[in-house]
């Protein structure tokens, strides 16, 4: 199966997973990871690129639209994508 560098790059930066990928393109997970590293190609990463600054005043709002919320608020900026790495 030939799968190049291209549709790789398009399926990465569109947030796929190397699982989806290989769903996508119908092979082996191994492959994907295989063809990922001959194309020196890395995942991105799971984490927010986010300061702390605008993680500080994303939480910010959502207290302020939802003021009851609590703790829940981690698991809306969860559900939101904006995955954070506990220091």
């Amino acid at each position: 199966m030939q799968i190049d560098r291209q549709q790789l790059v398009c399926l990465r930066d569109q947030g796929f997973t190397a699982v989806q990928m290989a769903g996508e393109l119908k092979c082996s997970v191994s492959l994907i990871y295989r063809r990922l590293a001959a194309e020196n190609l890395h995942m991105r990463s799971k984490f927010s690129q986010i300061t702390d600054t605008q993680l500080d005043q994303y939480a910010q709002e959502l207290h302020k639209k939802h003021n009851n919320a609590g703790s829940e608020v981690s698991c809306h900026i969860c559900a939101d994508t904006v995955h954070v790495l506990n220091k």
